[in-house]
């Protein structure tokens, strides 16, 4: 019985090795997800008042394999002006009901650049942040992971039937 405990824990070293360095791959790439996020300069940056002239909704359904039912959602296409700009501008799946004649918050391009306009700005530097903590917990947890399983037998054991457990469950 001990020989089987002490390979159980052998195993369950290099497993928790073996699955700190991919984890930390995975840590890795979503460092430098969050860096992209944080360092990405938003297009859409000047918030106005979009004046709706025409609504064109449409629904999408979509089939749901697990409940096996469908769900419907409607987006709405707005064409409308803004008072700062001379052109017609376009917002495209808008999802909260609205009507010709009313005025929502949009956000453009800086200058009237293009004629599109969205619902919402596109900064995603509090993403990034996000993603980058999320990557240095996972870090953290690797380094702790190793460091335990190396030194405590009975969690190398755990980690050694986990481990062959997921590997027979994969197979």
């Amino acid at each position: 019985m001990d020989q089987i405990y002490s390979g159980t824990a052998t195993f369950g070293k290099h497993y928790a090795v073996f699955m700190a360095v991919v984890s930390s791959i995975v840590a890795v790439v979503l460092l430098l997800v969050g860096i992209y996020l944080i360092r990405r300069k938003p297009v859409f940056t000047t918030q106005v008042d979009f004046f709706i002239t025409n609504v064109s909704p449409r629904t999408v359904s979509t089939y749901n394999n697990t409940t096996k039912s469908y769900t419907s959602r409607t987006y709405y296409d707005l064409t409308g002006t803004i008072k700062e700009c001379d052109k017609i501008y376009k917002l495209y799946n808008y999802t909260t009901f609205v009507s010709s004649g009313q005025t929502i918050k949009a956000w453009i391009k800086p200058n009237c650049e293009s004629n599109e306009a969205h619902p919402s700005n596109d900064d995603y530097k509090t993403m990034g942040y996000v993603i980058i903590g999320i990557s240095g917990f996972m870090i953290i947890f690797n380094i702790l992971r190793v460091v335990l399983t190396r030194k405590y037998k009975p969690l190398a054991a755990i980690q050694g039937a986990s481990g062959a457990r997921d590997i027979f469950n994969i197979i």
